[in-house]
């Protein structure tokens, strides 16, 4: 999982759940790192501070991940979508579970290894994989069941009237320790 705000740690903690898989996080977050260690990551990788292909390459054997999502917001995705790339392995599929922005995007990959290495790139807008109404009926169950804990990502919570201090807080993710900014209506 790269890019772990709420979506991704929403993923690694659904991952933990659903198969029986290792999990690593990257994220130069500090508070995420711990929340999502909090959640069960097997592996929270500070790619400020290790290198985050070293660090998947020793949890897989040297093979690479299975599955990686990258759950980086638009901004950020044309520098981010490149390392799951390098992360997956052979035949291993990269989940763009991340946003773009409205038009066009450029994104420099290394398309000859991923044509070679035969990885499957998977744009996904949550819940259209497979079923939406099937999906949504097992997390929420997930949910019901107290298996996917979601208050732990809620960080904070603003009466509408103070949204503009919403998104303030949420743009400031790294001073407020932000994860998922919640608006009471």
């Amino acid at each position: 999982m790269l890019d772990t705000d709420a979506v991704g740690l929403h993923a690694q903690h659904l991952s933990g759940l659903t198969i029986n898989a290792r999990v690593a996080i990257i994220n130069t977050v500090p508070h995420a790192l711990d929340l999502a260690r909090r959640l069960g990551a097997d592996e929270p990788v500070d790619s400020s501070q290790a290198d985050p292909i070293a660090a998947v390459m020793a949890m897989t054997g040297g093979l690479g991940a299975e599955v990686v999502f990258e759950c980086a917001d638009a901004e950020s995705m044309p520098e981010t979508l490149p390392l799951p790339t390098r992360l997956v392995r052979r035949g291993g599929s990269v989940v763009i579970a991340g946003g773009f922005d409205e038009g066009e995007t450029t994104i420099a990959l290394e398309w000859q290894r991923i044509q070679i290495s035969e990885i499957r790139l998977i744009p996904s807008a949550s819940f259209a994989f497979q079923d939406i109404h099937s999906e949504k009926v097992a997390v929420l169950d997930l949910v019901t069941r107290g298996k996917l804990q979601t208050q732990p990502l809620v960080t904070h919570r603003f009466p509408l009237g103070r949204i503009k201090d919403a998104f303030a807080t949420a743009q400031e993710r790294r001073r407020t320790g932000a994860i998922f900014v919640g608006l009471e209506i």
